[in-house]
């Protein structure tokens, strides 16, 4: 009886140590939110959905260097976003391992950050981008009747779909209904034969390639609603009819693997003007910015809306053209019902910083 007498005395007590307890113990779930971190993303262009993250600690900014003047900087595909000090500051990674914030400063890391930053950045690329296999390899690996995911890098949309045919490069249809719909989807709700960067993925591996939008040919999977098949390119890949090799899917394809960069390094200043035009068919902001230098600033805008524009590459002057420099004349028109209007000539001063680095345009004027 004394001890139920004591226990009833001292249950409020307990009752109150317990609730003490409780309250100066519990956190709240969004206590983590506030967690310093680093957020290191890739994706394939400014505008993409479609990116690869990861985790990172605050303890890489320690000791940064800020610099307010501006520097010309060659920009990766590589941002981040750090809720370090009580801030939250983003940042685009430069190839050297600098930051540099949207108003153009630089910080500068100390050299094991960089080092650190820079293997996290190509981890997280290895894991974002497809494998750069080339045609040869692929045909074996993705043999006809092969079925497979298709993701769309910019938007992250996916498909599945199957080989039915095709020698130089796959002819592929969507398997269903679903599929085509999203396939349809990706382009905006239009078909179009514009090329798009797109991943492959089978038995657990994913390869770069690049794919255009349009039924055409021969149709083999029924009630599908996709009449025909579209075609997929990948590193090396030909047209059937003449057996050349695509600009646009050739800069797709690289774009997919992560290796658009050096491919423009490849590319003559008359291909960079072919990849203009190519940027604005297929309304890739993305690929616009990186053929343009990026101190760019007076650039005459030649697509708007849904205008088709052709143009014809015409002779530089041999005053005009140098290592480092070249200004190249080229005619364009708006193709309205098969027809030209609106004719101009334009003239495209291209430039490179040195003997190595890739042909850029740094101004269109007009002739």
């Amino acid at each position: 009886m004394c001890y139920n007498n004591l226990y009833k005395k001292m249950l409020p007590y307990f009752l109150i140590i317990a609730v003490s307890v409780l309250i100066f113990t519990y956190q709240p779930s969004t206590a983590h939110a506030d967690k310093p971190e680093i957020q290191i993303s890739v994706k394939s262009s400014p505008d993409a959905q479609y990116s690869s993250s990861r985790k990172l600690s605050c303890v890489l900014l320690n000791g940064t260097k800020d610099y307010e003047k501006k520097y010309a900087f060659q920009a990766t595909d590589v941002t981040l976003h750090a809720s370090c000090h009580g801030e939250n500051m983003d940042f685009i990674l430069d190839t050297s391992g600098n930051l540099h914030e949207s108003n153009g400063n630089m910080v500068e890391l100390k050299p094991k950050a960089r080092t650190e930053l820079l293997n996290q950045a190509r981890l997280l690329r290895s894991q974002h981008y497809g494998e750069p296999l080339r045609w040869s390899e692929v045909n074996e690996l993705l043999p006809r009747l092969a079925k497979f995911t298709v993701i769309d890098l910019e938007t992250g949309l996916r498909f599945q779909g199957q080989r039915r045919a095709g020698s130089s490069h796959a002819d592929v249809q969507p398997l269903t209904k679903s599929d085509s719909e999203t396939m349809k989807k990706i382009y905006g709700g239009k078909w179009s034969w514009s090329r798009r960067a797109i991943l492959v993925q089978s038995n657990g591996r994913s390869f770069a390639a690049s794919m255009n939008g349009m039924p055409h040919g021969g149709d083999g999977i029924p009630d599908n609603d996709f009449k025909g098949h579209f075609c997929i390119h990948f590193i090396g890949s030909t047209t059937h009819s003449k057996n050349n090799v695509d600009l646009g899917h050739q800069i797709m394809a690289n774009k997919a693997s992560g290796t658009l960069s050096a491919l423009m390094m490849r590319l003559t200043p008359y291909q960079i003007i072919d990849a203009y035009f190519l940027a604005g068919h297929y309304r890739d902001q993305g690929l616009m910015s990186a053929l343009m230098l990026v101190s760019s600033t007076n650039v005459t805008p030649i697509f708007s809306g849904d205008k088709i524009v052709k143009h014809r590459i015409l002779e530089p002057a041999p005053d005009h053209v140098s290592e480092l420099a070249i200004d190249i004349p080229v005619e364009s028109c708006e193709v309205h019902s098969g027809t030209c209007i609106n004719k101009s000539t334009k003239v495209f001063h291209l430039r490179r910083l040195t003997f190595v680095d890739a042909w850029q345009i740094e101004n269109i004027s007009q002739l």
